[in-house]
């Protein structure tokens, strides 16, 4: 009992900081054009934000787009072996300056930076490429990320994406406003460990008419808060390939959870600027 105590006045406290900090670096925060004060605003609305590397328009774009077309081809064997045997490849590109550069790109550190409201950190870059299944399992299941109170993923497809190849689905979070809403799927959530709830379970909660399907063209770009809508990859019959760019706050809520993103339990993959080959480490 007294350990329960202890804990919540310690999450009061640590609360009431986070809030305390927010409030102090507003003044902080970078200043913004009106277009990506309103990439800011629709964020905070919906959680998410649909635009595409045209029309950001960052002078390291093609740069990192002759990258992927090398990342890809490197891949492609080890696809070619793993695609039967599991659903799921992830490389870590942390380390490849190409997709570096793009992610530390100054506009987009803007945007985060005055969405997520104190300084940030650039988690890490990742390759996943995932493949048909008839089921859903891990980042299929509606979820929300855990990493932090705001975080923001910036996903970027890498070929074309229908319906058949799975395309990112989320629920806007002016859908789930209510508070007993909210707290009703958290804790459906809760009872499956945490692992995330299937289509037939969260169409009690919210009609499909409700969800929103992110399909669109290679270079399209979905800046989400993954903290505060429920999302998921959506079944698929064909592969989709993407990058996921990750920003948390600077100390993090969860930073056990951010390791993840950078860390070598995923394969890395290094670009030998000698040989123009990428290596897999």
């Amino acid at each position: 009992m007294l350990k329960e105590i202890g804990y919540k006045v310690w999450q009061l406290k640590t609360e009431f900081i986070y809030r305390l900090a927010l409030k102090r670096y507003a003044k902080s925060l970078p200043a913004l054009s009106l277009a990506d004060r309103q990439i800011v605003d629709r964020l905070q609305q919906e959680g998410v934000y649909v635009t595409s590397l045209e029309k950001l328009g960052f002078a390291s774009t093609p740069q990192m787009v002759d990258a992927c077309s090398e990342v890809l081809s490197c891949t492609e064997p080890e696809r070619d072996r793993s695609a039967a045997k599991s659903p799921l490849q992830i490389y870590t590109l942390s380390e490849l300056t190409d997709f570096s550069l793009w992610g530390n790109e100054r506009r987009l550190l803007d945007i985060v930076q005055n969405y997520i409201g104190l300084p940030i950190k650039f988690q890490g870059i990742q390759l996943r490429r995932e493949f048909s299944h008839p089921q859903q399992f891990g980042a299929m299941l509606w979820h929300k990320d855990g990493d932090d109170r705001r975080s923001i993923k910036v996903i970027i497809y890498l070929s074309d994406v229908d319906r058949e190849h799975g395309p990112f689905e989320y629920i806007p979070k002016s859908v789930t406003a209510a508070a007993w809403l909210r707290f009703r799927i958290d804790y459906q959530i809760f009872r499956t460990g945490f692992s995330g709830l299937k289509n037939e379970k969260m169409e009690q909660f919210v009609p499909r008419s409700a969800w929103k399907s992110c399909v669109g063209a290679a270079g399209t770009v979905i800046l989400v808060d993954t903290h505060s809508v429920f999302h998921h990859g959506s079944l698929r019959t064909a592969e989709r390939s993407a990058l996921f760019f990750v920003y948390t706050a600077r100390n993090p809520k969860r930073p056990d959870l951010c390791r993840r993103y950078s860390h070598h339990s995923h394969p890395r993959l290094n670009l030998s600027r000698n040989s123009q080959n990428l290596k897999q480490q």
